[in-house]
């Protein structure tokens, strides 16, 4: 239920999710639909009474990283993903072909220390990434992403540490609601 007053885990695709926070990722995400008739492939709008329809309401997949290989960082350019064109396009060549398919695999069936050990290695994945997709694409619920909203609530409400020893395997969980709690006070107060 998108209106529930409670926070979703989201639970994004490896490869999707490459922004800088769950928000942001959802904010890019937006932005990238009107273009993915270049890269995507055509998921027809199914209308309520279950008639399939094409036109003006068709959506289009995330591309897969052989599309976006393919569009270059100049078809990355215009998708508002700013600097990170060039970390998406990196990751994407990564992706392809059998050895990419083995990477992911790799990455999929790892571990969640394994699994951010394998992500950080990569080109623009630092630990706050590695721990974003390794909670929302790898489902890992003891990652503990911090951004700026997380440090500053770490800060005000946890001087002294979160205790992290304590919520061991579903810190991720806990970060999920303080950082919803958070954003949402913002957002009634005007900000964000």
């Amino acid at each position: 239920n998108c209106n529930s007053s409670f926070p979703l885990l989201l639970h994004f695709h490896p490869l999707k999710q490459k922004a800088p926070s769950p928000s942001s990722a959802l904010q890019t995400v937006h932005k990238v639909p009107p273009r993915c008739p270049e890269y995507g492939e055509c998921c027809y709008f199914v209308s309520e009474d279950g008639s399939v329809e094409e036109g003006e309401k068709s959506y289009y997949s995330f591309p897969g990283p052989e599309n976006i290989v393919k569009a270059g960082i100049q078809g990355l350019c215009g998708l508002g993903l700013g600097y990170r064109d060039k970390f998406v396009f990196e990751m994407a060549g990564k992706c392809c072909g059998q050895s990419g398919k083995d990477w992911l695999l790799q990455l999929k069936g790892a571990e969640y220390e394994e699994a951010h050990r394998l992500l950080t290695q990569q080109y623009g994945i630092g630990k706050k990434v590695a721990d974003c997709v390794c909670l929302f694409g790898l489902h890992h619920i003891g990652a503990f992403p911090v951004d700026t909203h997380v440090k500053q609530i770490l800060e005000d409400h946890y001087p002294r540490g979160f205790p992290l020893k304590r919520y061991e395997g579903c810190a991720g969980i806990f970060q999920q609601y303080m950082f919803y709690v958070k954003v949402n006070r913002l957002r009634g107060a005007g900000g964000v």
